[in-house]
């Protein structure tokens, strides 16, 4: 639980996101899963495109936003992996699912894989991951894009430095 708030928490720092923890109707959906599985989203019923490959391949993958107002977005983790589960660096032959779900997120937001190695949206996980774990300018500037800033707390800003 603590893993999942963190990835939650490192998108909620841009000040036009927030995040609220509900059981009925997400938005985003986290489950773990193995191998052919179906979606969760109680609204769609059918089988999920991308199997899981057990240790050592896909780590997870997720769903995009798709414009609809009821669409729930899903993260599936392969349960197979091992997954380091603390706030801290992760040891040799683990993977980290703070990174992992941060990631995940990314693409639950409308983000794709970018080409710059240290965005947490690069299309692989780095072997070893630097900590404490943080968003690069580029995934930044790009949530950003998608969702803008938070015009209030830029006015509040210009208001203190006058």
């Amino acid at each position: 639980m603590k893993v999942t708030q963190a990835a939650f928490d490192l998108w909620a720092a841009n000040p036009s996101l927030s995040f609220k923890r509900i059981s009925l109707n997400p938005d985003i959906l986290l489950s773990y899963r193995e191998g052919l599985h179906m979606n969760i989203d109680k609204k769609i019923t059918d089988m999920c495109p991308s199997p899981l490959d057990g240790p050592g391949g896909v780590l997870a993958h997720a769903s995009f936003l798709n414009g609809d107002e009821d669409y729930v977005t899903e993260v599936h983790v392969d349960r197979a992996e091992s997954w380091h589960v603390q706030i801290s660096r992760n040891p040799p032959r683990t993977h980290s699912l703070l990174y992992v779900i941060a990631h995940e997120i990314g693409h639950t937001l409308g983000l794709h894989h970018s080409k710059h190695q240290d965005s947490i949206m690069f299309v692989i996980a780095p072997g070893e991951i630097k900590f404490p774990i943080r968003l690069s300018l580029n995934d930044i500037l790009h949530i950003r894009y998608l969702y803008g800033a938070n015009y209030h707390v830029q006015q509040q800003q210009q208001q203190q430095n006058i």
